[in-house]
C-alpha cells in the first residue's frame, strides 16, 4: 500500500495438454516365414506421428500375423500422448507368402499290363507329400499314363502348388517295363505264332 504494507498469497495453476497427437499412417506388406508367420511393428505402418509435446507413443490392434490372414488386413493404430490424448487411424497390413512348396522326387519303375498300358501315382515318384509354410493346393505330374511306346526310362516331372500360387518341381526318372514275356504257342496246322502285349 502507500504505507509500504505488503501482503502476498499464492495458487496452483494447472497446465492442461489438451492438444491430440498428429498421426498419418502409410500401408505395409509383410511376409510369411518358412513357419507361416509374421509380425509388425507400429513405426511399420506409421508415415508422420507429431504432437505440441513429447512423449506420444504408438500401439497398433494387430501385430501378429498367419497363414490365415493371407491377403490385405486393415489394423487400427492408435497415437497417445504423455496427457492421455490420443488419436486413431487405420492401416492396411498385406500379408503375402513367397515361399514355395518342398516337395523331393524319387525314381521309380511302372509295369505295363496284359494290354501294354501303365499307371502312375504321385507317391510313387515322392518320397513322402508335399510341405509348405501354409498348406499344399495341389500336387501334379506331367505325366501318369504309358503304354508299349514308353519303353525304357521316361522323366516326369512333379509340381506341387501352395494356396499361393508359389510351385515347386522336381523330376523323377520313370523306368516303363513289360512284364508280360513273349508267348509262343504252335497252332493246329503246324504254324508258330508269336504274341508279346509290348507288340502291336
Amino acid at each position: 500500500d502507500p504505507s509500504g504494507n505488503t501482503a502476498e498469497c499464492s495458487f496452483n495453476i494447472t497446465v492442461d495438454d489438451e492438444e491430440f497427437p498428429v498421426l498419418v499412417t502409410k500401408d505395409f506388406t509383410v511376409n510369411l516365414d518358412a513357419t507361416g508367420n509374421a509380425a509388425i511393428v507400429p513405426a511399420d505402418v506409421i508415415q508422420t506421428m507429431t504432437d505440441n509435446c513429447t512423449g506420444v507413443t504408438a500401439t497398433v490392434s494387430q501385430s501378429a500375423f498367419t497363414c490365415a490372414n493371407l491377403g490385405p488386413v486393415i489394423i487400427l493404430v492408435t497415437a497417445t500422448d504423455a496427457s492421455g490424448n490420443s488419436v486413431n487411424a487405420n492401416a492396411t497390413v498385406t500379408v503375402v507368402d513367397n515361399i514355395p512348396p518342398v516337395i523331393t522326387c524319387a525314381d521309380a519303375t511302372v509295369t505295363l499290363d496284359a494290354t501294354g498300358n501303365g499307371t502312375l501315382n504321385i507317391g510313387d515318384v515322392t518320397t513322402g507329400p508335399a510341405t509348405d509354410n501354409c498348406s499344399v493346393a495341389s500336387v501334379t505330374l506331367s505325366r501318369s499314363a504309358f503304354t508299349c511306346a514308353d519303353l525304357g526310362v521316361v522323366q516326369v516331372t512333379v509340381t506341387a502348388t501352395d494356396d499361393s500360387g508359389n510351385t515347386a518341381n522336381c523330376t523323377a526318372q520313370v523306368t516303363v517295363a513289360d512284364a508280360f514275356p513273349l508267348s509262343v504257342s504252335a497252332g493246329s496246322d503246324g504254324s508258330i505264332c508269336a504274341t508279346d502285349p509290348s507288340f502291336t
